[in-house]
């Protein structure tokens, strides 16, 4: 098999593109984690421009949406904001040189992820006079999605500061500022 220009001039062959998939791969789940939040939030706020008589965000929790007749949309707000959580959090694993403790940012994440899809399935509910209250497991999913997101940021954060790969990318920035790291 003839190596291709872009490989013979990294000296190997790509050997069924295997590599250009892995970046593809890599690319979209690093996508995840920056589509998840951005989708979840405009997800809420549109609800809410719905549901402006029967919802006060000022007075009620974003699960408050999952209670009522159109609850169902937070609660696939929910899972996909789930499933890209869990996703980014294996693409973070994957992306990052490997210590003997790497894993707890990571899997910090993934938690976070199976917190939100708990949260779906233990929406909170309303009773007859419109009151939202919790049937049981949503306060637990919530604690386990703000805890473990919390405590997985701050612990991938001194992951990244060992990382050489981070450490020179944030020396870099540092010396250009931040408006100029992007460019080369």
């Amino acid at each position: 098999m003839d190596a291709t220009p872009a490989t013979a001039a990294h000296g190997s062959e790509d050997v069924g593109g295997r590599r250009g998939r892995s970046a593809q791969r890599m690319s979209l789940l690093a996508w995840a984690g920056i589509v998840g939040p951005v989708l979840f939030t405009a997800a809420f706020l549109v609800q809410e421009a719905f549901r402006r008589g029967e919802y006060d965000p000022l007075a009620e929790p974003v699960s408050a949406l999952a209670a009522g007749p159109n609850g169902w949309v937070q609660n696939v707000n929910f899972v996909v904001f789930g499933v890209l959580t869990i996703a980014f959090a294996v693409g973070l694993h994957r992306g990052m040189r490997p210590t003997r403790a790497g894993i707890a940012g990571p899997a910090l994440l993934f938690l976070s992820g199976i917190g939100l899809l708990l949260a779906a399935a233990f929406p909170l509910r309303e009773d007859v006079a419109g009151v939202t209250y919790d049937p049981g497991g949503h306060i637990i999913s919530g604690l386990t999605f703000f805890l473990s997101s919390s405590l997985g940021l701050v612990v991938l954060s001194m992951r990244l500061a060992r990382d050489p790969r981070w450490r020179a990318s944030r020396r870099t920035r540092s010396r250009r500022g931040w408006w100029q790291s992007s460019r080369s």
